[in-house]
């Protein structure tokens, strides 16, 4: 099923895939080659999808609307694009993902009230009511503004998708989501007490084991479940209040409906069973060669001539640096060794063409060429790349959207789910000195502009600027674009009235 060719996409990008090969002799040992023409193909993928992400908030209205969404909305959004990812990397493993399994799945953005009950933030509040002096105030007060700001109340995390399963509803959303894991039985307890381990015959559990733990999530709830068949444990349950099931997916290789269970397919699903014969192939190779790396020497004597000469042995050995001494009509030659049959290097080559020519070798992601036509191949790399890429690039897309969409949801939740909450979710308070404003929403800043967003990743493809201009120069003279226009579209200029 699924799961299984999951496996298979994993196991020949690390080269971990089974290589089978002739039995070579026991001083020897088989040793597997692999060619990496797998992994080659997920990350030269990789490396192009991997471009900036940026989001645009469409006003539908005047002036105000459209400095609302460029000077409240879309900065909130990018900054907590990135600090989101400060304590663990999000985006890049799930471009590997769409390019390896075909798919990728995080949990989040969601809100986490929890980083705003800590310690700390009491102690702080215990000062502010004991303190008299306004100027003390006023600093304790900058103090737990800088505090908010420092623990954004949102978390966004990735998760493996070959281990996440779905049902979807009439709408084609996500209606149920289980991420499957495991944890150290020391964490589960340090988390959530003893309670939260199933109890088991064989005793306590040892802090170095790990039981699976299920994280579900639907549109109400999101819980821990530790399963068992006797004792199964929750330690878990929460309330979320996003709506929705606040989960950010999206896909790129999705599968005509088969007999085989499968459903999504990775950047090396066409070329599987080609890496299988290369590197059977290649392992052979190596080992015959392995197996006699040199020519044995032979030695022809002349035996009766020896026989009946004083001092000459019937029998010699040949060593490196020895000398050997032979009569006139002897001679000393290299023995043939085993050779690899003729036809393995043609076949070699044909199926390394035919997987380059599948997929693995692109000349057009590089835009290479013969000599003077290098403007037009630069051309064709980015037509051609964007369109084999095409799939992958709009699933990455579609996910940064969602992403924006269970942001703005998330900033609402807690204020409907935590009334105690601050106002603002602030990322970054204003500076009054510099004059520079702060990064920050409320719910109704965010209120009803969910369906208003959209993201866009840059493909980070071969650029040729002199064309660029000559392009910009057309299109202005010939009144087909405005210079603003242009200069968004053919200088990459994100503002370009500024």
């Amino acid at each position: 099923g699924q799961r299984g060719l999951d496996q298979k996409m994993l196991d020949v990008y690390l080269q971990r895939h089974r290589i089978e090969g002739r039995e070579p002799s026991p001083d020897v040992g088989l040793r597997p080659v692999g060619t990496g023409f797998a992994g080659l193909l997920v990350d030269q993928d990789v490396a192009v999808l991997a471009g900036d992400v940026s989001w645009r908030v469409y006003p539908r209205g005047g002036a105000q609307a459209e400095r609302h969404a460029s000077d409240v909305l879309e900065p909130f959004i990018q900054t907590a694009f990135k600090v989101l990812q400060s304590d663990a990397e999000v985006w890049l493993p799930n471009v590997f993902d769409t390019r390896n399994i075909g798919r990728f799945w995080d949990i989040g953005p969601l809100p986490a009230p929890m980083f705003w009950g800590t310690d700390d933030l009491k102690e702080m509040y215990e000062r502010l009511e004991g303190e008299r002096r306004e100027n003390e105030k006023q600093a304790i007060r900058d103090e737990i503004s800088d505090y908010y700001a420092g623990n954004l109340p949102i978390v966004w995390r990735h998760w493996n998708a070959a281990d996440v399963y779905c049902t979807w509803n009439e709408r084609a959303q996500p209606s149920e989501v289980v991420y499957c894991r495991k944890m150290y039985a020391g964490d589960i307890v340090d988390r959530w007490g003893d309670a939260a381990l199933p109890a088991r015959k064989a005793g306590r559990y040892k802090d170095s084991e790990q039981p699976d733990v299920l994280d579900y999530v639907n549109g109400k709830y999101l819980a821990v479940v530790v399963p068992d068949k006797n004792d199964p444990k929750t330690p878990h349950v929460w309330k979320h209040g996003m709506g929705c099931v606040p989960v950010t997916y999206g896909d790129s290789g999705r599968l005509p409906d088969n007999e085989m269970g499968w459903m999504w397919m990775g950047a090396a699903f066409h070329i599987r069973e080609l890496v299988h014969a290369l590197d059977d192939t290649l392992t052979d190779m190596r080992t015959l060669v392995r197996e006699s790396p040199t020519s044995p020497p032979v030695v022809y004597l002349n035996v009766e001539a020896r026989g009946q000469l004083e001092g000459w042995p019937l029998n010699i050995q040949v060593e490196q640096g020895k000398t050997v001494n032979l009569l006139t009509d002897e001679r000393l030659e290299r023995a043939p060794v085993p050779q690899v049959n003729i036809d393995a290097y043609p076949l070699f080559d044909r199926l390394r063409s035919i997987t380059e020519m599948v997929g693995v070798r692109r000349d057009a992601l590089t835009g290479t060429g013969p000599s003077g036509q290098s403007a037009v191949h630069l051309n064709e790399a980015n037509q051609i790349a964007k369109a084999e890429l095409k799939r992958a690039h709009q699933g990455l897309q579609r996910g940064a959207t969602r992403f924006a969409k269970l942001l703005f949801k998330s900033v609402r939740a807690l204020s409907e789910e935590y009334p105690d909450a601050p106002d603002k979710v602030t990322i970054r308070p204003a500076n009054p000195r510099l004059k520079s404003k702060p990064i920050q929403v409320g719910p109704e800043d965010v209120k009803g502009w969910e369906e208003l967003v959209e993201a866009s990743i840059d493909l980070n493809l071969p650029v040729n600027e002199n064309a660029e201009i000559l392009n910009y120069q057309i299109a202005t003279q010939s009144m087909m674009l405005d210079p603003l226009s242009a200069r968004e579209r053919f200088g990459r200029i994100e503002n370009p009235a500024e």
